[in-house]
């Protein structure tokens, strides 16, 4: 199921290009900073940058495409081991709404679909995880100049029942 909706949403998103004006299209390079909440009671921080793609297929209604790979990992310790964690790397397809406060701030919700791989490592052994599901988050964006703007966001990639991954990112963003 979770690779027929990541495959209608690629479509989608690459439709968008279609339909959309190229002053309605944009690209944005962006600095990840994660937090994993395992059971609770462990955190750990990784960092990864990406790149957005998007484009407006309404008035205020964007389809995005985003990648990510890790640049930092972090440590959770449990109390008898270190667990280094780390992105490997994320692909995410997003809608976002957005709500204009004035001709230079907007707000704006994502509701999308996030495949998720990761690293953990401990002792001499390490896993990969895999992992996809449902992603929402709210940010905000500022206009720097005619083509130009900077993005602040939470997003809550993943929760499931051990685990939550949530991350703060900012971009900048560049009209084309």
């Amino acid at each position: 199921m979770n690779r027929i909706i990541m495959s209608l949403m690629v479509v989608l998103c690459f439709c968008t290009g279609v339909f959309a004006d190229k002053k309605d299209m944009y690209v944005a390079g962006q600095y990840h900073r994660g937090g994993l909440d395992f059971l609770g009671e462990y955190t750990a921080n990784p960092s990864a940058v990406g790149v957005v793609f998007g484009a407006y297929v309404q008035d205020k209604i964007a389809m995005e495409i985003r990648y990510a790979m890790g640049i930092n990992s972090d440590s959770i310790y449990d109390g008898y081991d270190d667990y280094e964690f780390s992105i490997k790397n994320a692909t995410s397809f997003f809608i976002k709404g957005d709500l204009p406060l004035n001709e230079k701030v907007v707000l704006y919700g994502l509701v999308g679909f996030t495949k998720f791989k990761s690293d953990v490592k401990t002792g001499g052994l390490a896993a990969e995880i895999t992992d996809s599901g449902l992603s929402y988050g709210v940010g905000i964006e500022g206009k720097l100049a005619d083509k130009w703007a900077v993005n602040a966001e939470f997003v809550n990639y993943l929760n499931e029942e051990y685990y939550d991954y949530t991350g703060m990112n900012f971009s900048l963003k560049r009209y084309l």
